[in-house]
């Protein structure tokens, strides 16, 4: 609803914003309090429940991106999962990226177009996987479950990437 208004696409009514405002605020705090637990909504692997989350709150974060500042969780796990390949092949690219209000970087998806491949860049990727394994570890996550780890996945996917550019 108050998307809709913010859009132009329903009548502007300033009392019914506020509390659809109020609303979602109370549902992202719900959301931003699970995520301080895990890395999605149901724990560490990505679920219908996340596709379906990112799928209704994609309008709001073009729409209305200063909003979300407030739930820093909320928009490090969307960016996370609109950078995944399987988000961009349905959604395609997001048309405005979510605020960055942490400074912990989303997971890079893959390398961007103008990245060149080099030893460095492989390293570092490296580098990111065994930091996201030991996080994992502490989480208390066996070797298996690290390994099919989206995260995890999506780094290994990126590094071959790399290594095919180089080669």
């Amino acid at each position: 609803d108050w998307i809709y208004r913010h859009k132009g696409l329903m009548e502007k009514s300033t009392s019914a914003i506020k509390v659809a405002q109020e609303d979602v605020k109370r549902a992202l705090a719900v959301v931003e309090k699970q995520l301080l637990q895990s890395d999605f909504l149901i724990g560490d692997f990505l679920t219908l429940a996340d596709i379906v989350l990112v799928c209704c709150l994609r309008e709001g974060f073009v729409a209305a991106s200063g909003f979300w500042t407030a739930f820093p969780k909320v928009c490090r796990w969307f960016e996370r999962c609109c950078s995944m390949w399987q988000f961009r092949a349905v959604l395609g690219p997001m048309p405005c990226r979510a605020p960055q209000v942490d400074s912990k970087p989303p997971v890079p998806a893959g390398p961007a177009p103008t990245e060149l491949a080099s030893t460095e860049s492989i390293e570092a990727v490296a580098r990111e996987i065994r930091d996201v394994k030991e996080r994992l570890i502490r989480k208390g996550l066996s070797g298996k479950q690290i390994n099919v780890h989206p995260e995890i996945w999506t780094l290994v996917e990126r590094i071959n990437q790399l290594q095919a550019e180089l080669s």
